[in-house]
């Protein structure tokens, strides 16, 4: 059987796609990855295609490809709730399929929070243990990304997986960020202990938890883990105020920012300038964002004004 796997959206290896590979490639069908958002049956001929789409900003673009074949299975966060069946879910995943050298997986499915943007608790409910590393864990990597959405929300899991993460020598990539609410001084001597590549993450999403991110950074530098990225999201229920606030707290500890914005503000000239500004650590470090605004209208001021602080030169 010709099975056909496309991929919409996301720029990691899609974790869902690749077991579905292991699957079928273990019952002897051949397998053929797209990433593409023009797929045609013109010039396409497969007997089963499944369509995974994370973002429900392209929920639309994957429901009209769908359209095109008869036989397509459709699924992802971004258009349904659809989980893989206990058999493939918990299948080695198909590492070959994007000749991707480090594994990637799940130990935990679900949050404790309830963040009115995220969708993850209404998918997949409260947190609980789901696997170990030794699932997806491909014995010829030495680095593993986990997807856990909130690991730390699961205290005597954490310890568990790390503990394995240490036995085995590896290198992690918390890829989806820490709970910066649940740092405390037992786990983030575990995390001293970790190989983190390439640094941790951590979330800065409301002007409410400032206090808690404040807390949590001075934890930090107690502990000597100076350079971490921090996701912000921007445009949902903050002002630019307080947008802009969080964004200089960050900077006051020489952390990396993320700005996300949210989707209905994608279209706003001084989200996407903040965006510009604060994912660009020359720019971040080196003149607010006045500056740099006035200066993206005469680029040759760029490089007279960029001076990185001492601290960033090597980073």
């Amino acid at each position: 059987m010709k099975v056909g796997l496309i991929q919409i959206d996301g720029d990691l290896p899609n974790l869902a796609l690749m077991k579905l590979s292991t699957y079928h490639k273990q019952r002897g069908d051949s397998i053929t990855l797209m990433i593409d958002k023009t797929i045609s049956t013109r010039l396409i001929n497969f007997d089963l295609i499944y369509i995974s789409c994370i973002f429900e900003e392209n929920k639309d673009t994957a429901l009209n490809i769908q359209k095109q074949f008869n036989n397509a299975v459709i699924g992802g966060i971004g258009v349904n709730k659809s989980i893989l069946p206990s058999d493939i879910e918990h299948i080695m995943p198909d590492y070959d399929l994007y000749d991707c050298d480090y594994s990637i997986g799940y130990t935990t499915r679900g949050c404790i929070r309830d963040c009115e943007f995220c969708k993850i608790p209404k998918v997949e409910g409260i947190i609980r243990s789901v696997a170990d590393i030794y699932e997806f864990w491909d014995r010829r990597h030495k680095h593993i990304v986990l997807f856990d959405n909130n690991i730390l929300g699961s205290p005597k899991h954490f310890k568990k997986i790390s503990e394995q993460i240490i036995k085995e020598n590896l290198s992690v990539d918390f890829n989806q960020g820490l709970d910066i609410r649940l740092l405390n001084e037992r786990n983030i001597k575990i995390l001293k202990k970790l190989n983190i590549k390439p640094y941790l993450r951590f979330a800065f999403d409301s002007i409410e938890i400032e206090n808690d991110v404040i807390k949590g950074l001075e934890l930090l530098k107690k502990y000597k883990i100076n350079w971490n990225m921090w996701y912000v999201l921007v445009g949902f229920d903050t002002t630019l105020e307080q947008d802009f606030h969080r964004l200089n707290i960050l900077k006051k500890y020489k952390q990396k920012p993320y700005v996300m914005r949210y989707k209905t503000c994608r279209d706003k000239k001084i989200y996407n300038d903040m965006a510009s500004w604060g994912n660009q650590k020359q720019f971040f470090y080196s003149m607010d964002f006045e500056t740099f605004v006035r200066c993206t209208k005469d680029r040759s001021e760029l490089d007279r004004k960029i001076k990185l602080p001492k601290s960033q030169k090597t980073l």
